[in-house]
C-alpha cells in the first residue's frame, strides 16, 4: 500500500519516476519494511498504470449506470508539440453531478472529421455506448462548434440529431468581457503596464531585489503576478490586486530604477497616468462580481439552473454598481 501511495504521489504531482526511488529511501529511513522487489522505476510505472486503469474503469462503470451522459473535450500541445485532446465524461447519478477524466490521446489532426473519428474511437475503446450521448461541451472553437462542419454538427449527423452543443460558459464570459474592452485605449495601456511589470521583475534579479527592499520598507505589497493564462479573468483580477496593493513600493523602486533604465522609465510614466489609475480602480470594482461568477461557473458540480441563477445575480450586482460610484 505504501508503494502504491508513493507511485500515486509521483503521478499526481507530475514528478519524474526517479523521485519514486527517493520516496522509497525516505520510507526505509523511517524503518518501514518495503522490501527491494518493487522499489525501481519499472515497478513505479506498473503501479501508475494499474491506478490509471482502475480509475478508468470507475468512469466506464459510472456511464453504464446512467441512461445518458455528455462529454467535454479540449486540446493542448505537449512538450514535443503534438496535439493532445483531453476528454471528460459528465453525468448525474441520483441527482449528483459527476465529472471524471476519461482519456488523453493524439488525434490525426484537429480537423472536425478527425476529431469525430477520435471521439468515436475513444468511446468504442472504453465500451461506452455512444447512442446514450446527449451533449458535448467545448471552448467554442470553429472546429468544435461550427454550424457547417464542426464536431458538434458531425455528431448530430452521425450519432443523434438531439445532441446539445454547449459553449463553455466561462469562455463566453471571457469573450463578452473582451468585446466590451477591446476598443478601449486605457485597457490596452493597462495590459501593457501589468505585463511589463511582471516581466520587468521576473527577468531581472537586480530589479526583483530592489522591489523586495521597497516592499520591506513600505511593509506592504506583493510581487507582480502574471495577468494572462487559461482562466483569464481571475488572472487579470489578481494582477490588478497585486498592482494596487504594491503601488507605493513599485513607484518608489521605479523612481530610482528609471534613471538608467528606459523600460523602467516607461512603466513609471504609465503608473503616473491619472486616467489609467482611475480606470484600474473602476475595472477592479466592476470585475469583482464577474470574477466570482467565473469561479462559480468552473465548479464541476454546477448545473444549468445553478449557472442561470449565478448569472442573474451577477447582472443584478453590476446593475447596482452602474452610475453610483463611477458616474
Amino acid at each position: 500500500m505504501i508503494l502504491f501511495k508513493n507511485a500515486h504521489a509521483i503521478a499526481k504531482n507530475n514528478r519524474p519516476l526517479t523521485d519514486y526511488m527517493w520516496l522509497c529511501d525516505i520510507d526505509r529511513a523511517k524503518n518501514i519494511d518495503i522490501g527491494s522487489t518493487y522499489t525501481n522505476e519499472k515497478a513505479a510505472g506498473d503501479f501508475i498504470h494499474s491506478i490509471a486503469e482502475t480509475e478508468r474503469m470507475k468512469t466506464v462503470n459510472l456511464t453504464e449506470k446512467n441512461p445518458f451522459f455528455s462529454f467535454m473535450m479540449d486540446g493542448s500541445t505537449d512538450v514535443s508539440g503534438d496535439e493532445q485532446e483531453t476528454m471528460y465524461i459528465r453525468s448525474a447519478l441520483k441527482g449528483v453531478v459527476t465529472e471524471r477524466f476519461l482519456n488523453m490521446s493524439t488525434p490525426n489532426s484537429t480537423r472536425s472529421q478527425d476529431l469525430l473519428e477520435h471521439v468515436t474511437s475513444v468511446l468504442q475503446k472504453n465500451n461506452i455506448d455512444k447512442s446514450r450521448l446527449i451533449a458535448m461541451g467545448s471552448d467554442g472553437a470553429s472546429n468544435m462548434t461550427g454550424v457547417r462542419s464542426g464536431l458538434s454538427t458531425l455528431l448530430k449527423e452521425h450519432v443523434s440529431p438531439e445532441i446539445i452543443n454547449i459553449h463553455c460558459f466561462c469562455h463566453r464570459l471571457e469573450l463578452a468581457f473582451r468585446d466590451v474592452v477591446k476598443k478601449s485605449k486605457l485597457y490596452d495601456k493597462l495590459m501593457t503596464l501589468l505585463i511589463g511589470l511582471y516581466y520587468f521583475y521576473k527577468k531581472s534579479y537586480k530589479n526583483k531585489q530592489g522591489l523586495k527592499t521597497s516592499i520591506e520598507a513600505m511593509k506592504k505589497g506583493i510581487f507582480p503576478t502574471k495577468v494572462t493564462g487559461t482562466r483569464w479573468l481571475p488572472h487579470l483580477y489578481r494582477g490588478m490586486f497585486a498592482f494596487t496593493k504594491t503601488y507605493n513600493a513599485l513607484e518608489a523602486h521605479l523612481s530610482t530604477a528609471s534613471h538608467g533604465n528606459a523600460k523602467g522609465e516607461g512603466l513609471l510614466k504609465l503608473m503616473c497616468d491619472k486616467q489609467l489609475m482611475a480606470f484600474v480602480l473602476f475595472l477592479q470594482d466592476a470585475l469583482e462580481p464577474a470574477i466570482r461568477l467565473s469561479l462559480k461557473l468552473q465548479r464541476p458540480e454546477g448545473t444549468l439552473s445553478d449557472s442561470l441563477c449565478w448569472v442573474e445575480s451577477t447582472i443584478e450586482l453590476l446593475s447596482e454598481k452602474k452610475g453610483k460610484v463611477w458616474e
